[in-house]
């Protein structure tokens, strides 16, 4: 094998391969014999209407984008234009990779023989070029013929040249239902057989500025399109809502433990995870009281759970068994990173607060730490389980250390927003008249808990009629798990924020905070809360008249600042899935004096952790709407609009997603552009 370069998918044919050799111009082709058939098959160019190239290229360009993230070994094409290569030799050079997109792209084994590329000798001195691998028989499909002939196409009266018709019989001979492509490597044709959808053989022409590349598009775009059923890409589909999937855990019988009065549950619990929940799935009297708690902690306990000259004492990295022990799949790619979004990271970066302390690896490899909370910076949202604390840390290892304010961010999902079973309708006040009293007549609760469509049946004994009431276990069991179904762990939440940072390691201290650990952190009442600690950034929020009052230019820097950290996530494969504009803190570098945005809070964000369940990256277009829809009440806040709109910048090339932003449709540009049909 020759040398060979990792590319993505949609970047393989973004460099035109070596042209064609003197040939093309300094001798003819070998002459070609007039061919007539009988009957003669007439060949119809398509209408405007009716063309294809446009709709088989965006089916290849969006496979390439659904699969951006992956890399395929690519060969790298070089050879002496001055070489010996002839016509068909030509051609094969540029068709004999098309296989690899397809045998690299798709799992190992998917086809049972791997794609290649073959010469075909079709008669009378005239040879092309097919694919072949074992499914095409199995699945009746017909791969594309790709011919290469001498002289012009088409005469100047638009008449397919003879040697055209001649290439074009024999290849019908060959396969009678195969597409063929033939080039004279300045132009291309497409000639596409009759069908049920298509009665009669049409052809469509094709108007490029670079011919090699778009002949090998073209192949690689009408290969793909051969299967009506798009099997010859496997395509994972992206999961839209991760982790909102209700799945019905079965595990152990009810805790044949007696259940502890809500007094002591009240005091010993003091997080979610304190509680089994596999075994409050099928224990109802268990999964109440959990509400119970939950209800209590509301009424009884503050969200603010430490203050200022509190000392906290932290277990260094100390995640234990919430580790899920891999790693995500794709690593940040530098390569995604463009040269503009790498020179404004240089341009803001900040030092570490810990190495300018010369304490950074001290920490780093410590068991424990203490930090001393000097005020609280934000109390969290209503339902959130999030509050923000300004600190410095005291000691390491028990050694007096000083420190410059940091950030706490503390994670309590004891104040998650949980809807208790004993306040659901079940939807009874949408109902009115018979319909509500067949439910009400259907409906019993068990434990609390309110199940319909219940049948009694009769029964006697003794003469005795008895009722016994059936109900679907099923149907108690998911009713638990719904309500059971939105909680989360803070453990996993805090942990799942490291996991980005961690991943955005080489740029933290520019459009991310610098990022010192996941700890367990004691508060001095003994709860334990897991903490995330961070570089603490003076700034201001996006939704606030300051931003508004900045001059145009300064706007215009931060505006664009937004567009390279959301390059930078993308770059990560990091999908935020809560975007807000309190996510964004607008600052100015102290020593470069340049104005640019932090990204704040990555503890709903997603990453691919298994190449068949992709994430869907939609940062750009959030970010986009972030910026341009602020609050009903702030309109005079945040950025101008038209400053939004002119200065964000358009989509990145891989980006798969098409959306309206002020009733204008933004898309990514057509990476096929220069080829298209006249």
């Amino acid at each position: 094998m020759g040398e060979t370069t990792l590319k993505h998918p949609d970047n393989i044919f973004n460099v035109a391969p070596p042209p064609p050799p003197p040939w093309l111009t300094d001798a003819p082709f070998p002459h070609i014999p007039t061919l007539r058939s009988s009957p003669s098959i007439q060949w119809n160019e398509f209408s405007t209407q009716r063309k294809t190239l446009r709709w088989t290229l965006s089916k290849l360009q969006n496979s390439l984008r659904s699969l951006h993230k992956r890399k395929i070994l690519w060969p790298v094409e070089r050879y002496d234009s001055s070489s010996n290569l002839t016509p068909i030799e030509y051609l094969m050079m540029l068709l004999q990779p098309i296989p690899t997109i397809f045998n690299q792209l798709n799992p190992s084994n998917y086809f049972k023989t791997p794609m290649k590329c073959l010469l075909v000798n079709l008669g009378h001195s005239i040879h092309g070029a097919t694919f072949e691998f074992e499914e095409l028989k199995l699945w009746r499909l017909v791969a594309p013929i790709v011919i290469a002939l001498p002289g012009d196409l088409f005469s100047s009266t638009g008449q397919i040249h003879s040697n055209v018709e001649s290439a074009l019989l024999l290849a019908m001979e060959h396969s009678p239902k195969a597409t063929v492509i033939i080039t004279n490597f300045a132009d291309i044709a497409i000639f596409l057989p009759s069908n049920y959808r298509r009665p009669e053989p049409t052809f469509e022409r094709v108007s490029t500025t670079q011919p090699s590349l778009a002949l090998r598009v073209l192949a690689t775009a009408y290969l793909l399109v051969i299967d009506t059923r798009a099997r010859l890409l496997y395509l994972p589909d992206p999961d839209w809502n991760p982790g909102q999937d209700v799945a019905n855990l079965q595990g152990p019988p009810q805790d044949p433990t007696q259940l502890l009065p809500d007094a002591e549950v009240f005091a010993t619990h003091h997080c979610q995870s304190d509680f089994d929940m596999v075994t409050l799935v099928r224990d109802p009297a268990r999964a109440l009281q959990f509400f119970r708690w939950h209800e209590y902690v509301a009424k009884n306990v503050s969200k603010v759970v430490t203050h200022p000259h509190d000392t906290l004492t932290a277990k260094t990295n100390d995640v234990g068994q919430f580790h899920p022990g891999i790693h995500p799949v794709y690593p940040f790619d530098t390569s995604e990173v463009p040269p503009d979004t790498a020179a404004h990271l240089e341009a803001i970066q900040r030092k570490s607060p810990l190495v300018a302390a010369g304490v950074d690896t001290l920490l780093e490899r410590s068991k424990t730490f203490t930090i001393e909370i000097q005020d609280v910076i934000d109390e969290g949202s209503e339902g959130g389980m999030c509050t923000v604390y300004r600190c410095q840390i005291n000691t390491i290892d028990n050694i007096p250390v000083s420190t410059p304010s940091l950030c706490l961010k503390l994670f309590d999902d004891r104040f998650q927003n949980l809807q208790s079973p004993e306040d659901d309708e079940s939807d009874d006040d949408d109902l009115s008249g018979d319909e509500l009293d067949d439910v009400q007549a259907n409906t019993v609760h068990v434990n609390g808990v309110k199940l319909q469509n219940f049948q009694p049946e009769g029964v006697e004994l003794n003469g005795i009629q008895l009722i016994t009431v059936q109900f679907d276990s099923d149907q108690f069991e998911n009713s638990i798990h719904t309500w059971l179904a939105p909680v989360v762990f803070a453990e996993k939440y805090a942990l799942n924020e490291a996991f980005a940072y961690d991943k955005l390691r080489s740029v933290q201290g520019s459009v991310v905070p610098w990022f010192y650990g996941v700890h367990p952190f004691t508060l001095p009442d003994g709860t334990v809360l897991y903490g995330i600690l961070m570089e603490l950034i003076e700034g201001w929020k996006l939704e606030t008249s300051l931003t508004r009052e900045l001059s145009p230019e300064r706007q215009i820097n931060m505006i664009q600042s937004c567009r390279h950290a959301v390059r930078i996530l993308d770059a990560a494969d990091i999908s935020q899935r809560d975007w807000h504009s309190e996510q964004l803190l607008l600052c100015t570098n102290p020593e470069t004096q340049v104005d640019h945005v932090v990204l704040l809070d990555f503890a709903s964000t997603l990453q691919t952790w298994d190449p068949d369940e992709p994430i869907f990256l939609m940062n750009y277009f959030h970010m986009f709407r972030i910026l341009l829809h602020t609050k009903d009440d702030q309109r005079h806040a945040g950025f101008s609009r038209e400053l939004v709109l002119e200065h964000f910048g358009e989509p990145d090339d891989w980006d798969p997603v098409n959306g309206w932003v002020q009733e204008k449709s933004v898309q990514a540009r057509d990476i096929f552009d220069y080829i298209t049909s006249p």
